[in-house]
C-alpha cells in the first residue's frame, strides 16, 4: 500500500488494531494476523471508494447525553431539552422511551 494514501493507512491500521484485539482476546498471532487482514480486506471490498467519517466516541457520548436527558426530564420540558441538546422533540421522546425501557426491571414469566 502507498505511504501517502489515507485510505490505505486506515486499512493498514485497522488490520493492526484488529490483530492487537484478537491477540488480547486469546487468538494466536498467526490467526490474529489473518483476522486483521481479512477485516481490512472486507472493509475495502464493502466500503472501498467511499468517504467514511467516524465520529469520535459517539456511542459513549450519546449514552451519557441520553442518560442526562432522562435525568433532566421533568414531564414538561421536552422542548427545552430538545433545544439544549440540538435535537428534535421527536428525538427527545424516542430517547426518553428507550431510557425508560432500559431502566424498567425485567418481568419474569410464570411459565
Amino acid at each position: 500500500m502507498s505511504d501517502r494514501q489515507p485510505g490505505a493507512e486506515l486499512l493498514t491500521d485497522l488490520a493492526a488494531k484488529t490483530r492487537e484485539l484478537a491477540e488480547a482476546h486469546g487468538l494466536d498471532a498467526i490467526r490474529a494476523q489473518r483476522l486483521g487482514d481479512a477485516v481490512a480486506t472486507r472493509m475495502a471490498d464493502e466500503w472501498g471508494g467511499q468517504q467514511v467519517y467516524f465520529p469520535m466516541d459517539m456511542l459513549a457520548r450519546n449514552s451519557e447525553r441520553n442518560a442526562q436527558i432522562y435525568k433532566d426530564f421533568n414531564g414538561g420540558n421536552v422542548a427545552d431539552l430538545a433545544a439544549r441538546h440540538s435535537l428534535s422533540i421527536q428525538a427527545i421522546y424516542r430517547i426518553l422511551r428507550a431510557e425508560r425501557e432500559a431502566r424498567r426491571p425485567a418481568q419474569h414469566t410464570l411459565f
